[in-house]
């Protein structure tokens, strides 16, 4: 039973990564193309960091972090620092952290604004 459960989170995963993804393009830190072609989901949520005490502000950081297809990885190197370009949203972001792989299906990295 469990094999069977294993299969069929594969089968979603790529099914929501099939649905959700959009073109990117795999940038060096110059702007030059590493690899085109690829597809991505960003994720982004907020978490706070340090509490307000009394209804004061507290300090309140966005995590964002990319998804991508392994598969469409297999002969490309990611790393830190590169850029990934998301046209369809207007933006660019750097690599920062790859995360724990959960699967044979996505590929996880932190991501930052890059720095001028």
């Amino acid at each position: 039973m469990a094999a069977g459960f294993a299969l069929y989170k594969t089968m979603a995963r790529q099914a929501v990564h099939d649905m959700l993804a959009v073109p990117c393009v795999y940038l060096d830190r110059q702007g030059g193309i590493l690899a085109d072609g690829l597809t991505v989901r960003h994720h982004t949520r907020i978490a706070t960091i340090a509490p307000g005490v009394d209804d004061y502000a507290g300090i309140i950081e966005g995590i964002n972090r990319l998804v991508f297809d392994r598969t469409q990885l297999v002969g490309i190197t990611l790393v830190r620092g590169n850029l990934i370009q998301i046209p369809d949203y207007g933006i660019t972001l750097e690599l920062d952290q790859r995360e724990p792989d959960d699967g044979p299906v996505n590929a996880y990295w932190s991501v930052v604004e890059p720095q001028s």
